[in-house]
């Protein structure tokens, strides 16, 4: 009769749990998915953080948790679909590591899925957190996937490489028909 009840915070609780299923849980950009995953993402992050920024009762201490978790959607949310080269900013040292690592494939690689894993800190550049090691010399991060069109994502060709085409899922891409981005690497 004296216990005291705790109230569990619902209405904070389930956007976070939503928000960290969908950062957790990699559901690849193939197909229609690519018009959903994104926006329902950023729907999550936007309720999680109104949900938090109401829990503070003065004005400057919500506006300053909004603001912090606005910077927190932006670094974990992928918009290299709507405007890649602004991705490509926000993430430079990331493209930078992964453009002087190249991982490189086992030597039985024969499936797309056998492409080696990225290190943990940069899987999100790539759909499937996965490199296309293409050679020694270029590695594809796909972001998006058709069975019709190929893909389409972030290549690097290592400087003074004589590499002009790439392999994006089946369709070949010439490099000097795709956008350069900075350090040597290329949105096809």
């Amino acid at each position: 009769m004296g216990g005291s009840s705790v109230r569990i915070p619902w209405g904070l609780l389930i956007p976070w749990i939503l928000v960290v299923l969908t950062e957790v849980i990699s559901l690849p950009n193939e197909f229609v998915l690519s018009l959903v995953v994104q926006p329902v993402e950023a729907i999550f992050w936007l309720w999680a953080i109104v949900a938090t920024a109401r829990r503070f009762s003065a004005g400057w201490r919500r506006r300053a948790t909004a603001a912090v978790l606005v910077l927190v959607a932006v670094w974990f949310t992928n918009w290299s679909m709507y405007h890649p080269a602004s991705y490509f900013a926000i993430h430079r040292a990331q493209f930078s590591y992964l453009g002087n690592h190249h991982p490189v494939p086992a030597d039985d690689a024969e499936q797309y899925d056998d492409d080696p894993r990225l290190p943990w800190w940069t899987s999100d550049l790539s759909t499937t957190g996965r490199g296309d090691s293409q050679g020694s010399e270029v590695l594809v991060l796909s972001q998006y996937f058709t069975i019709l069109d190929g893909s389409v994502g972030y290549v690097h060709r290592k400087p003074g490489s004589s590499t002009k085409r790439v392999d994006m899922a089946g369709d070949l891409r010439d490099l000097e028909d795709c956008k350069p981005l900075p350090d040597d690497w290329f949105w096809c």
